[in-house]
């Protein structure tokens, strides 16, 4: 490339352009003002939202509210479609980079224009007449730290295509702090069980993990009932302290691929044995592995003990479980589609809760791998005659490996402290930590 100098001067040379040079990038969240009460009903709908209650006198007092009221269903669906119409708006007419969650807009911007924008924005919304926070927490100017819906945005590494996602300042702490006071009290504050359980739902989900899912389930359910006993309430407070003290930030890396292993596994049991296969293929490398075993009888014996003898869900997750512990360094902050031919085994992975305290061990360990190596998966169905993990699980994994020119990789073997795991009667902290320590 030949570069023309303003004084004259040529270079010569090759040049390539770089996103490692260049202004700072920034964010805020622009927050709606009690939002549901900035929009109107119509007149002809007000009979349709009216509350009324018999008073001493034997006569009737009716209310009606002129804006959306907080809770209906009908008012999500006509305010998304207002604040959707303002982001459109945003990112149309005035070609900002942001989002939006209800009455939440996550901005992004360069610093030399930060200023900028948020004079835009604050004029733009003040002429539609949409009163908006200008000062206050919610109101936090641009900076590469910022903080929108319930996580922080790590900026500062962003032109590299590293972005860390994780908790809002002080919201862990919180969460471990009502953890351990929910334990102690038995489970018997109900304000403070539905308090914890919503704090959780903000703090799980979505890139930050579905950690906190198991526990969130278990709270939900006890704010309703009233007879919790003492060892649920300890077990499941155990496992949230644990996983609430090892949660770390996600990072996101724009070249990292996101192309997503493909795992089918299955399982079978007969004549009190219990069989396990899996087929995994990376489309980034081409790996083709094939794996097959049997569940070790220390397990089969336990569960028989404790859940009967209907054992196929228990063997099925198993099979995920092996496949997850021996790949977990190559699936650390990778994608995924799993495909399981059990309904009950693939709705306790998505949910990531279950009555059986054989499955909670199970999807609890699982949550744990995740804690520390992160891996993205979607969970999806496949019928018996069509998944090719039913041959490995009933000994045919060779027919398998040369119909798709795979690896037979035999099986895996499960570290003892991980089958001990798998047969408390409570959550095991210390193993938990021994898990967590040995996974890395």
């Amino acid at each position: 490339m030949v570069v023309q100098l303003s004084d004259g001067e040529v270079l010569v040379g090759a040049w390539h352009p770089t996103m490692s040079a260049g202004p700072t990038w920034v964010g805020r969240c622009i927050d709606l003002s009690k939002a549901y009460k900035q929009v109107a009903i119509h007149k002809q709908s007000l009979r349709h939202g009216v509350l009324g209650f018999n008073t001493q006198k034997g006569s009737w007092q009716m209310y009606t509210t002129c804006s959306l009221p907080f809770g209906a269903s009908a008012s999500v669906y006509s305010f998304n479609k207002i604040s959707r119409g303002i982001w459109h708006l945003l990112v149309h007419k005035f070609g900002f980079l942001t989002s939006v969650f209800y009455d939440d807009y996550p901005v992004f911007e360069v610093q030399p224009l930060a200023a900028l924008t948020s004079k835009i924005v604050d004029a733009f919304l003040n002429v539609l007449g949409w009163r908006h926070a200008v000062q206050g927490k919610k109101a936090v100017d641009f900076c590469s730290l910022p903080v929108a819906l319930g996580a922080q945005f790590n900026l500062e590494n962003i032109r590299t295509g590293d972005l860390v996602v994780q908790n809002k300042p002080g919201r862990l702490e919180r969460i471990v702090e009502m953890i351990t006071l929910v334990k102690e009290g038995d489970g018997k504050s109900k304000s403070l069980i539905a308090s914890l359980a919503g704090l959780m739902n903000f703090a799980g989900g979505f890139v930050l993990g579905h950690h906190f899912k198991l526990g969130s389930h278990a709270l939900n359910a006890w704010a309703y009932n009233h007879n919790v006993s003492t060892s649920d309430v300890r077990t499941v407070c155990d496992y949230l302290l644990a996983v609430a003290k090892s949660v770390q930030p996600r990072r996101i890396r724009l070249h990292d691929s996101d192309l997503p292993w493909i795992i089918y596994t299955d399982g079978a049991y007969e004549d009190g044995r219990g069989t396990w296969g899996a087929l995994v293929y990376d489309p980034l490398t081409g790996k083709r592995l094939v794996f097959a075993g049997e569940v070790p009888a220390v397990l089969t014996s336990y569960w028989a003990a404790t859940v009967g003898e209907q054992l196929i869900c228990e063997i099925e997750l198993f099979a995920c479980i092996c496949v997850r512990w021996h790949l977990r360094k190559e699936l650390n902050n990778r994608y995924g589609i799993a495909f399981i031919d059990n309904e009950s085994s693939r709705m306790t992975l998505i949910k990531r809760n279950s009555p059986s305290h054989a499955m909670f061990l199970m999807v609890s360990l699982l949550s744990l791998l995740d804690v520390v190596l992160p891996f993205s998966v979607w969970c999806d169905r496949v019928l018996s005659a069509s998944n090719p993990a039913d041959l490995p699980s009933r000994g045919k994994s060779a027919e398998l490996g040369k119909l798709l020119h795979a690896t037979d990789c035999g099986n895996i073997q499960l570290p003892a402290y991980v089958l001990n795991f798998l047969r408390r009667d409570q959550f095991d902290v210390e193993l938990a930590e021994l898990v967590k320590f040995e996974a890395l």
